[in-house]
């Protein structure tokens, strides 16, 4: 349970401040845990590719901001 402190709180970031809280939260449930070089590797490589072809998906940018206005990012804006 959420305190209602907490909850009002929360509530009142930006949605970046709250994606910050996010990833906070879950570096301290397991902390140590990471990508690995070569993972980092791929991920860096698909961005590449997609910036490259950049009709072949969506940005993070693009993804988070469907998400924040209820797309969901499953049209390109």
């Amino acid at each position: 349970m959420v305190s209602p402190a907490l909850r009002e709180s929360l509530e009142a970031l930006t949605p970046a401040e709250r994606v910050a809280v996010i990833d906070s939260l879950q570096r301290s449930l397991v902390p140590g845990v990471g990508l690995a070089e070569p993972e980092k590797t791929l991920i860096r490589q698909r961005e590449a590719e997609l910036e490259a072809t950049s009709s072949a998906g969506l940005t993070w940018a693009e993804l988070r901001a469907g998400l924040r206005s209820g797309q969901c990012g499953a049209a390109r804006p």
